[in-house]
C-alpha cells in the first residue's frame, strides 16, 4: 500500500500543527528530489528546513507545546532536560537519538557552506548523502513515534522510506529526469 504525500500530512495533521506535518513532508521530499537530480545544495538546505520542522513537531508531541520559532538546538536542549522526568511524553532514549541525529545535520549544514558563502566550500555529493540518509532516518523515526495510523501501514511507509533507491528516470517539477546515462 502506497501513501501520498498529501494523504501523509493529512494523517499526521492529526497528532502534531498542521503547519508542521506539512514542513516535515515537504522538506523531506524536495530534499530527495534535489539529491536524486543531483543539485547538492538546494538538497543540503532541506536537511535543514526537515530538522526544524522535526525539532518543533517531536517537542509538541513531547511536550504538548507549539512553537514556531524555535530551532532545533534549542529545542533539543528542552528534549534533553533529563532532570524533568515526568514532564516528557516520549522515552528517553527516543528524544536522545533524535536529538543527536538533528544537531549533526543542523549544524553539519551549517558549517559546511550551504548556509554560509565560503570561499572553500561548495556542497557536494558526500555531504549531500550524508544530510539525506540522516534526514530519512529521521523521517521515518518520527513516523515511528508520531503517527497512529496501523501498525503495518506506518511499517509499510518507513518500508518505502528508507528502501535504496535505483530510479532510472525520475520526475523534477514535472520534467522527466534520466539519472543513469548508461
Amino acid at each position: 500500500m502506497s501513501i501520498s504525500a498529501a494523504q501523509l500530512v493529512t494523517e499526521l495533521s492529526s497528532v502534531v500543527d498542521a503547519s508542521f506535518a506539512q514542513a516535515v513532508v515537504e522538506s523531506y521530499v524536495e530534499m530527495q528530489q534535489r539529491f536524486l537530480a543531483g543539485d547538492w545544495n538546494p538538497a543540503e538546505l532541506d536537511g535543514g528546513r526537515l530538522c526544524e520542522a522535526l525539532s518543533r513537531a517531536l517537542y509538541q508531541l513531547d511536550s504538548g507545546t507549539v512553537t514556531h520559532s524555535d530551532l532545533p538546538g534549542s529545542l533539543c536542549d528542552l528534549l534533553e532536560d533529563f532532570k524533568k522526568k515526568g514532564s516528557h511524553k516520549l522515552a528517553e532514549g527516543d528524544r536522545r537519538h533524535f536529538c543527536k541525529a538533528m544537531r549533526l545535520v543542523y549544524k553539519f549544514r551549517s558549517d559546511r557552506g550551504p548556509v554560509h558563502i565560503s570561499p572553500v566550500y561548495t556542497a557536494n555529493y558526500m555531504d549531500s548523502m550524508l544530510v539525506l540518509h540522516v534526514g530519512k532516518w529521521m523521517f521515518a523515526e518520527f513516523l515511528r513515534l508520531a503517527w497512529t495510523a496501523d501498525k503495518q501501514v506506518i511499517a509499510d511507509t518507513i518500508a518505502q522510506i528508507v528502501q535504496l533507491q535505483h530510479t532510472l528516470i525520475h520526475e523534477l517539477d514535472g520534467k522527466p529526469l534520466v539519472l543513469a546515462s548508461s
